[in-house]
């Protein structure tokens, strides 16, 4: 079969077409003070963080991670690449997440830290 593999998270145009939603929040909603977005690989987060702190810099990015599956926080707490917790995944984005994770050190300097939310924060809707 012919054809190009496209990542789906370590590729840099993929991340850069990430970039565009940080551009569309910022549009939006100049006055946006942080943004938080989902780690799963990285890619989104990265994207976003790249657009939105090279045209405001001082606009606080945090991931948010589930806690069976927080790569990114146990690597930016460890300033190291790091695989997630131990434990049994109970989705594919957990999954996904202890099998791989981009070099953090592409994250650190855009993406100011990342939340860890326990499953039952995870499951209860927004009010």
């Amino acid at each position: 079969m012919d054809g190009t593999f496209v990542h789906p998270f370590d590729n840099h145009n993929f991340i850069a077409g990430h970039g565009t939603m940080g551009l569309e929040i910022l549009e939006d909603a100049p006055d946006t003070a942080a943004v938080i977005a989902a780690i799963g690989g990285g890619g989104l987060i990265t994207g976003i963080a790249s657009a939105i702190k090279t045209l405001k810099p001082n606009v606080k990015v945090w991931g948010a991670e589930p806690e069976t599956a927080a790569p990114a926080a146990l690597s930016f707490a460890q300033g190291v690449r790091k695989s997630s917790r131990a434990g049994s995944p109970r989705s594919a984005m957990e999954l996904a997440a202890k099998a791989s994770f981009p070099d953090v050190e592409r994250m650190r300097p855009i993406v100011d830290g990342s939340i860890v939310v326990t499953l039952e924060q995870r499951n209860k809707p927004c009010e």
